[in-house]
């Protein structure tokens, strides 16, 4: 990873969506302002093409996001090592199914937004979105670096697996 661009100190979010009964959501950190226009803010995500969630995202064109609050380190870890293929991520957490996605309990804060278009990359879609309604509390913000710092050791290493297994896979999407 280039040591210039590379930002362990983003914010991180849980991105939600739910469509035809079903609800999914994952850990991401790749999400930056994309517009100038305070009236009609839009953003950019950078989402893995593999990710199940964004399925649900494509299809509903709506995406909810959640930006976590520093005490929320079980979230992280449930919607950062699990699947939604293998797992209801949602089911020991209090949360609120909304229009766009579902609502996390003691979040710091949302972000609610349609996806206007999608663009896609060998390994990646990057998908450009109008911010609908946004709220924010005043829970203090997680930070990437903050709390990978403060997993334990067991976690952090299954987290690099993770991180690793996503790399090999991703890498194969690239053709010379």
């Amino acid at each position: 990873m280039s040591k210039l661009v590379n930002d362990d100190d983003n914010k991180v979010f849980i991105a939600t969506a739910n469509h035809n009964g079903m609800s999914a959501g994952f850990v991401i950190t790749w999400i930056s302002e994309a517009s100038l226009n305070r009236k009609k803010p839009k953003i950019i995500m950078v989402v893995s093409k593999f990710n199940k969630s964004l399925s649900l995202i494509e299809q509903s064109r709506k995406v909810l996001l959640n930006l976590l609050s520093f005490n929320q380190i079980r979230e992280f870890g449930t919607f950062g090592l699990k699947s939604s293929r293998d797992v209801d991520k949602f089911e020991t957490f209090i949360h609120e199914k909304t229009s766009y996605g579902i609502k996390l309990s003691n979040s710091a804060g949302y972000v609610a937004c349609t996806v206007d278009e999608v663009f896609e990359t060998p390994d990646r879609k990057i998908l450009y979105c109008t911010v609908c309604h946004e709220e924010a509390t005043d829970l203090p913000i997680m930070i990437l670096s903050e709390v990978l710092a403060s997993l334990d050791r067991g976690t952090r290493v299954t987290l690099s697996h993770k991180f690793e297994a996503d790399a090999r896979r991703d890498e194969g999407q690239f053709t010379s």
